[in-house]
């Protein structure tokens, strides 16, 4: 919570790293925590007018902020960033998948990072029913994947679609691969938090954590988890 210091680092890091997205973002994390929305929007225009540089994509920076503003409250610039972000993903389709359908085979990996990029956006903008259909498309092409499965059930849940989540959710019970470090327990303890099974979905993100799931400061914005942030289970995990 000391975001002044937070924001005097990110600086910092801005003022030796430049060119890399991932700094600006901590930069603009700080100033979404004080509540500095103008100097916000400045700082995200001059990231991405800057471009990438060896780390995260534009679509990725928009990602972070969108999750980042919803968690801190700020709902409809939230989905606004969010709704940039799918832009920015339905572009790169039509750089890689040529005709007016772009993305219908998604064999290359370009297309297949693009789409699940864009299923990440329709879903924190809100448009569920769109993320399904790209989810749809991604699990025609790889019916095995954990995260492609994962984000479908829990779009499924949020849509009122019990049945699809609970489909999802046997089927991530029934993955068992070497080093998932805790990926399905993941996605798991995601689609039970949208069904509003919280004390479940509590237990098994402590689980996938003590798997390998990766820990660090995305987690209190992390919008797979959103019905679980106002938790004291996972504001004690925080």
């Amino acid at each position: 919570g000391r975001h002044r210091e937070e924001l005097a680092l990110a600086q910092e890091a801005c003022r030796t790293f430049p060119a890399e997205l991932e700094t600006r973002f901590t930069e603009i994390r700080a100033l979404i925590a004080l509540g500095r929305l103008h100097d916000v929007q400045t700082r995200l225009e001059e990231a991405l007018a800057r471009g990438p540089g060896r780390g995260w994509t534009v679509g990725e920076l928009l990602l972070q902020v969108s999750h980042e503003l919803e968690a801190h409250q700020q709902s409809t610039l939230a989905r606004q960033v969010a709704e940039r972000a799918a832009q920015w993903y339905r572009d790169r389709l039509a750089e890689n998948a040529p005709g007016d359908t772009p993305g219908d085979t998604p064999g290359d990996t370009p297309t297949e990072a693009a789409l699940g990029g864009l299923a990440q956006a329709f879903q924190s903008s809100g448009a569920l029913q769109k993320a399904d259909s790209v989810l749809t498309l991604l699990l025609n092409h790889a019916p095995g994947d954990v995260h492609h499965l994962g984000r479908a059930g829990v779009v499924a849940a949020a849509l009122g679609n019990g049945e699809g989540a609970r489909q999802a959710l046997e089927g991530l019970s029934g993955i068992d691969t070497p080093y998932a470090f805790g990926a399905p327990l993941y996605w798991r303890a995601a689609i039970s938090a949208h069904l509003g099974n919280l004390e479940v979905a509590a237990e098994l993100l402590v689980q996938a954590f003590e798997s390998g799931r990766r820990v660090g400061s995305f987690i209190h914005a992390d919008i797979n988890l959103k019905p679980l942030w106002h938790t004291q289970a996972f504001r004690n995990l925080v």
